[in-house]
């Protein structure tokens, strides 16, 4: 079976459409070969929110934001339009709440926070709204733990102030100060004119001079070295032991002589 030109033109046409209108939708995030359920959400701002925009629950991407309308005659709300996988239930009483995910963009998301209601919206039915939420918000829990720390950490401080009277706090004190001038008065002795840079330079310099007489006190010990050895040769043990000797027989003559004993001894007695 042959097609006419005609025929071929329009069998092409007609699929140019068709993929071009489900580019359309895809761009705007609503994919037409796909079956959803379209739901409705009113908001007083949508700081962000953008169409083709995603809808989360706990945390699981489950649709779009296909088309948004502002109601200027009746609610002067803007009305956002949804879908929703097919074979998705959301429970009654979940609310629809706009949240940044991203630092870099301004674009918002949709989360919806579901309930546990075992009963569930119809398709066609209108969420309910919170405000948005921003990083902000996010960190309050942050925040707030922060707060409850800096309490806890000035009630701890209180505490340990309370655990000292007075007396200590003032014997602190004055340890503190103490501390303080000696740390003062150690820093002016080690200045160029301080007492401690005096003795330092003092002993710096009788250093210099023992290291300038080195040979001189080499030589010297070595002289003291020659003597002793020349007093270990001259057998100076036995040369006293003589002379003690002659003293103990000086000592009897001289008491013989003070008893009169002897010519000598009456001639000085006499």
């Amino acid at each position: 079976m042959r097609f006419s030109k005609e025929v071929k033109i329009g069998l092409v046409s007609i699929l140019v459409l068709a993929v071009a209108l489900w580019g359309y939708h895809f761009l705007k995030g609503k994919n037409i070969l796909t079956p959803t359920d379209e739901y409705f959400v009113k908001f007083d701002r949508i700081d962000g929110i953008i169409e083709s925009g995603y809808v989360y629950m706990r945390g699981y991407k489950i649709g779009n934001i296909t088309h948004i309308d502002f109601d200027h005659e009746k609610t002067n709300k803007f009305i956002l339009r949804i879908i929703i996988q097919d074979g998705i239930k959301i429970p009654m009483n979940s609310k629809v709440r706009a949240k940044q995910t991203s630092l870099v963009a301004s674009a918002s998301d949709l989360e919806i926070l579901a309930t546990d209601s075992e009963t569930y919206y119809k398709p066609g039915d209108t969420l309910q709204s919170l405000p948005p939420k921003g990083f902000m918000d996010a960190l309050a829990p942050v925040q707030a733990k922060f707060e409850s720390v800096t309490e806890e950490l000035d009630s701890a401080l209180a505490k340990f102030n309370a655990t000292f009277d007075p007396r200590v706090q003032a014997n602190l004190k004055s340890s503190i100060n103490d501390f303080k001038y000696s740390m003062t008065e150690l820093r002016a002795s080690l200045e160029s004119n301080g007492n401690l840079h005096k003795s330092f330079d003092n002993l710096e310099s009788v250093t210099a001079n023992l290291k300038a007489k080195n040979d001189q006190i080499a030589a010297m010990l070595d002289h003291l070295s020659n003597v002793s050895a020349s007093l270990d040769s001259a057998d100076l043990s036995n040369t006293i032991k003589k002379l003690d000797s002659t003293l103990a027989s000086t000592r009897d003559i001289l008491a013989r002589i003070n008893e009169g004993k002897g010519t000598l001894g009456k001639m000085i007695n006499d």
